[in-house]
């Protein structure tokens, strides 16, 4: 992808035990954009952003780095994941001007135990994220700022 995703909806789906679950990336050669997207009503395994992907960029890279922002994830069932690490697991762009932006997580249910790890992003909010035990995950954040849960 070199242009743009924008205007993304994704409802009432279900996925297994994918590699990455839903997954949304990019790499910093690439440019372009990926914005305003929508997860509503799902049961999901896994939720992965991610920016540094061994892809074989050929060519020239772009002049902009990507911007990833305006993301709502509402009202998702991630409880029977068995996944290895993060259930969420968000990793911007380590530029400053081009970290994840504007991201609400809500009403999201999560295996027990789990964590939530957060690099490179700001503005990201986490309401109503807990556990099958009603807890809440365990957050890791990395040059992070502006993250509430």
């Amino acid at each position: 992808m070199s242009g743009g995703v924008s205007d993304v909806l994704v409802r009432d789906c279900q996925a297994g035990p994918l590699l990455h679950g839903l997954q949304i990336k990019g790499t910093k050669q690439r440019g372009g954009y990926v914005k305003n997207v929508r997860v509503l009503d799902c049961q999901l395994q896994q939720i992965t952003i991610f920016s540094k992907l061994p892809y074989n960029n050929d060519g020239q890279a772009a002049p902009e780095i990507p911007t990833f922002s305006d993301y709502v994830f509402n009202n998702l069932d991630l409880s029977s994941s068995k996944q290895k690490g993060p259930a969420i697991d968000i990793h911007g762009f380590e530029d400053p001007n081009h970290k994840l932006r504007n991201v609400i997580f809500s009403d999201v249910l999560l295996p027990a135990n789990a964590t939530v790890s957060v690099n490179d992003a700001e503005d990201v909010i986490f309401t109503n994220v807990l556990t099958k035990d009603e807890s809440k995950p365990t957050y890791t954040l990395k040059d992070s700022k502006n993250i509430r849960y």
